[in-house]
């Protein structure tokens, strides 16, 4: 973030611009200030600013040194006004309108009608944008100014993935002036593989997880630790993660429980953006990218808080195999009475792939009460205490 003053037929020591990196930024007491750094010089000032929002103009005031209490409007340091084209108001009507499923608040982003407000983690700058020229579908021509009033014009690209997760690109290059900013929406200056993955802080509808059941697969950069992911059909929109050692499945390492968020296929490859929500009110982020061999094999890798692409699956993929399905299964409670000779009843299934689900003891009234989960095939209740009789229910 910096700020540069161009001098037109004057110099400052002989230098025809001036930068100043910009630190902070707040409002006191109906003031605000902007401290500034001259790495040239290496001195830090003070400045204070004044808006007038009817006319556009900015009053800047930069002091000798980065005491605030002595700056003023009519400081002898430097004074100047500023034409801010960005904030003047009298071309607002004309501009165009971002469309209505991205309008609100996102994690890194704000939406109304014409203007976006981002919040950039990494380089700690605040844009906003407003909209000048609908390129394509996904572009627009906008025009962005900084917190330190650095003004230009580049392309944004905008993808809905989902209705609670976007990504977003900011052109490489910026222009000065709308004349110079033909070719800013061109693919060439976009890094195809660099997105901004932004999700929705009022969740309007429930992502269901891609996944469903119990898979297991070995941590790959360390064989001795596995990983178990797990999904129920009551909540399908979560994900619980837990990190064990493969030997000692009583040894966790680690439990995580993740939101699905959104999910959309790029290349081939599913990715899914999630929250980590078993952190308190700290907000976490992430990003998986995978595939589904079959129903029972998927291969998954962490992609990072913002969605890398380029994901080599053969690297560190982790190989997870589904061994359970009890956490997508419905409760089933059957109860069957007794006859001569109480007994004890064991439930089965048609299905070679599915183990005995419960062997329970008869209750003290006379009944038998046979509690499993059944999937959707047949369940045969047998009683195998008597030989000379026998009980068979068939249920579908």
């Amino acid at each position: 973030s910096t700020l540069t003053f161009y001098f037109h037929q004057c110099y400052y020591r002989d230098q025809q611009s001036l930068s100043f990196q910009c630190l902070a930024h707040w409002k006191s007491k109906n003031k605000e200030f902007i401290i500034l750094f001259n790495d040239k010089e290496d001195t830090y000032h003070c400045s204070l600013i004044r808006k007038d929002e009817k006319n556009g103009l900015i009053t800047l005031s930069i002091s000798n040194d980065s005491n605030c209490d002595t700056v003023t409007y009519e400081n002898d340091f430097y004074l100047t006004q500023i034409k801010d084209t960005f904030i003047n108001h009298r071309n607002y009507a004309k501009l165009n309108e971002f469309p209505d499923w991205l309008l609100g608040e996102w994690k890194d982003v704000v939406v109304d009608k014409k203007l976006l407000l981002y919040k950039d983690q990494s380089s700690f700058k605040t844009y906003t944008m407003k909209i000048h020229e609908v390129e394509d579908d996904d572009k627009y021509l906008v025009s962005i100014v900084s917190q330190c009033y650095e003004e230009g014009y580049t392309c944004l690209r905008i993808k809905n993935r989902s209705e609670n997760v976007f990504e977003m690109q900011i052109g490489l290059k910026q222009a000065q002036s709308r004349s110079r900013a033909r070719d800013l929406c061109s693919e060439s200056n976009f890094q195809q593989d660099q997105w901004i993955p932004q999700s929705r802080m009022k969740i309007r509808q429930m992502s269901e997880c891609p996944i469903r059941g119990v898979f297991i697969g070995q941590i790959p950069d360390d064989l001795t630790i596995c990983g178990n992911l797990s999904t129920t059909y009551k909540h399908p929109d979560l994900i619980n993660y837990r990190v064990f050692v493969c030997n000692q499945s009583n040894e966790v390492i680690e439990d995580r429980q993740y939101r699905c968020l959104g999910q959309w296929y790029d290349n081939d490859l599913l990715y899914t953006y999630v929250e980590r929500i078993d952190l308190g009110q700290h907000k976490v982020f992430e990003c998986f990218v995978g595939y589904q061999e079959s129903e029972s094999v998927i291969y998954i890798k962490e992609a990072g808080s913002y969605c890398h692409r380029h994901q080599s699956l053969q690297l560190y993929k982790m190989d997870m195999k589904k061994t359970d399905i009890e956490n997508c299964t419905q409760d089933v409670t059957t109860t069957v009475h007794s006859m001569d000779i109480v007994p004890i009843i064991k439930i089965t299934t048609q299905s070679t792939a599915y183990e005995p689900i419960s062997t329970l003891e008869p209750h003290q009234n006379g009944s038998t009460e046979a509690i499993g989960k059944m999937n959707l095939t047949t369940v045969r209740i047998t009683k195998v205490s008597s030989p000379s009789s026998s009980l068979s229910l068939d249920s579908y």
